[in-house]
């Protein structure tokens, strides 16, 4: 019986795990994912959102792959190529769609509620004084908010 040393599939995994320790594969996922604690949920959100603009913008899918603009590449599926050419022209569209919020939108709400933020004097905290109640204060904060959880909820 082999020793599971003497495998070429071993040595080629531990080769392999070496190698991607000092130097790691997936750069552009890397760099984006905090060195911070970071809940799951904002994880997941960062994880699809950077795969699906690496899809566009890295791996330069609308070049590459064949959406349906020409229908002759389509035809030799049989009868149901009409459906085909539909379906990936949809695809294309929503993938689109996303992209645009991804890369556009949201950087433009970000910002937006970075500015929505109130004022914030030092001394109006220990004085225990407010100017304006919670709503008021941060009512735009609020909204915001909840249009970025909506839009990013319908990307996902």
């Amino acid at each position: 019986m082999k020793s599971k040393f003497l495998t070429r599939w071993f040595w080629f995994g531990l080769w392999t795990d070496i190698k991607c320790f000092f130097r790691p594969r997936q750069k552009w996922l890397t760099k984006k994912i905090p060195n911070h604690w970071c809940d799951k949920v904002e994880l997941i959100r960062i994880v699809l959102f950077e795969c699906l603009v690496d899809f566009v913008d890295g791996e330069k899918c609308f070049e590459v792959l064949c959406w349906g603009e020409n229908e002759e590449d389509f035809k030799y599926y049989g009868e149901d190529w009409q459906r085909i050419v539909k379906e990936k022209q949809e695809e294309k569209a929503k993938i689109l769609k996303c992209y645009d919020y991804i890369t556009k939108q949201r950087p433009q709400l970000s910002i937006a509620l970075d500015k929505a933020y109130p004022e914030f004097d030092i001394d109006d905290l220990f004085r225990l004084k407010l100017k304006q109640s919670y709503q008021e204060a941060y009512g735009e904060v609020i909204r915001i908010e909840e249009l970025i959880e909506k839009l990013d909820n319908e990307t996902l």
